[in-house]
């Protein structure tokens, strides 16, 4: 049953309290989460989070069900802050009812932060299934984190989805897991296939996005077509993918990018120029 907002701080107050992140106030916002006001609710559902405190947990917890989809998903952002072990187990049960694609987003997001292998199963359904492109990215963001080389190959076919922001986090998760991987051997021959992809991604992903993104890793791969492509790129229209390209032909260490490289010092992008500076600075010296 709601409390009366007679008892209850006014939404000003409760904002003005929760910014404090005291922890004397936590009762005060508990109250304030069952009470029939929306700004109220909203206000103390952001407040339990701040206050970063598992104690605050339970009652987030029981307003997974509130009514008002805004409060869900502030429950869900402050869950993320306030974990406790046996939360995913609600937030999965959650996601099952949940209607609205902004609160299921919002649960994965909070179970792949806390990479709660759980969960897996249910990013797995999310990121073939769900109709919000949303939750979709948000379920590939999730497999990154709770495991990205279990679940590479579902990663690897989220890169040829419909959505640009679904391709753009399925690219960084399967970068994380080539980044990784780069960091104790030479890549083996199951990155190998990852790359490959993500190098047809810089070539050919209509959204200057995920083209810029997966240029960043073929700095770890020694191929010429990597080479080739992160040549290309430094033609594109969008120069964010030319950055990118710069700073990757940089770090690569190959002298034979010089000459390109400075073909770059007159970019009409200031950032292009600037960056083409510090890689030839780094290959030269």
């Amino acid at each position: 049953m709601s409390l009366s907002t007679n008892t209850i701080p006014p939404s000003e107050t409760l904002l003005t309290m929760g910014v404090t992140r005291n922890l004397e106030h936590r009762t005060t916002f508990e109250h304030a989460l069952k009470c029939g006001d929306l700004s109220q609710r909203v206000i103390a559902a952001r407040a339990l989070g701040w206050l970063r405190d598992a104690r605050c947990a339970p009652a987030l917890l029981l307003s997974l069900n509130d009514p008002e989809p805004d409060v869900r998903r502030w429950v869900t952002a402050s869950l993320s802050l306030s974990w406790v072990a046996y939360g995913d187990f609600d937030l999965i049960e959650r996601f099952a009812m949940e209607s609205e694609g902004e609160v299921r987003a919002a649960i994965l997001r909070t179970l792949g932060w806390h990479r709660s292998k759980t969960a897996a199963h249910l990013c797995l359904f999310a990121l073939s299934n769900d109709i919000d492109p949303e939750v979709r990215g948000e379920a590939a963001k999730a497999l990154g984190r709770i495991d990205a080389q279990t679940y590479v190959s579902s990663l690897l076919d989220a890169t040829k989805d419909d959505s640009a922001s679904v391709r753009r986090h399925a690219i960084r998760s399967l970068m994380y897991l080539v980044d990784q991987s780069s960091k104790t051997s030479p890549h083996p021959p199951p990155i190998r296939p990852i790359l490959q992809v993500l190098l047809e991604c810089a070539y050919n992903d209509e959204d200057a996005e995920a083209r810029s993104v997966a240029l960043r890793i073929l700095t770890h791969d020694p191929a010429p077509k990597a080479y080739g492509c992160l040549a290309n790129a430094l033609s594109d229209h969008n120069p964010c993918v030319r950055v990118n390209a710069v700073v990757a032909l940089g770090q690569r260490g190959d002298l034979n990018a010089l000459p390109l490289l400075k073909k770059h010092l007159s970019d009409p992008h200031l950032e292009v120029r600037a960056r083409a500076r510090e890689a030839i600075k780094n290959l030269e010296t």
